[in-house]
């Protein structure tokens, strides 16, 4: 066959089992990343040099998009919490079965102080 495997010489059989493991684990993470398929790596230093920057690429990636979307929530939650207050008022001027002239003074109370 002429697979990366081969290509690798992962097959030879002074090849020790980690060195299979570690090409087969590098070529999985360097595929789902989009990464270049062959690297032409020669050693195990570089091997496992680009597995942990590989790694450590994901987890800054990861890192940056969970504290961004943290913010984005955050900024929401004071427009949710007008929202719910809002809905509450407007719940409580229903089941009171408030005039419409004073619900729209409710209202627009409600709107000057928030």
């Amino acid at each position: 066959e002429d697979g990366w495997v081969e290509a690798a010489g992962l097959r030879a059989p002074g090849v020790a089992i980690t060195t299979r493991y570690a090409y087969a684990l590098l070529r999985a993470v360097s595929l789902v990343m989009g990464a270049q398929a062959d690297l032409g790596l020669s050693t195990s230093l570089e091997l496992a040099f680009t597995l942990l920057a590989f790694i450590a690429g994901v987890l800054v990636y990861t890192i940056i998009v969970g504290v961004m979307s943290s913010i984005v929530l955050s900024l929401d939650r004071s427009g949710s919490a007008y929202t719910e207050r809002l809905q509450m008022w407007k719940d409580f001027c229903r089941f009171r079965r408030l005039p419409p002239e004073l619900r729209s003074r409710v209202m627009g109370a409600l709107g000057v102080k928030y």
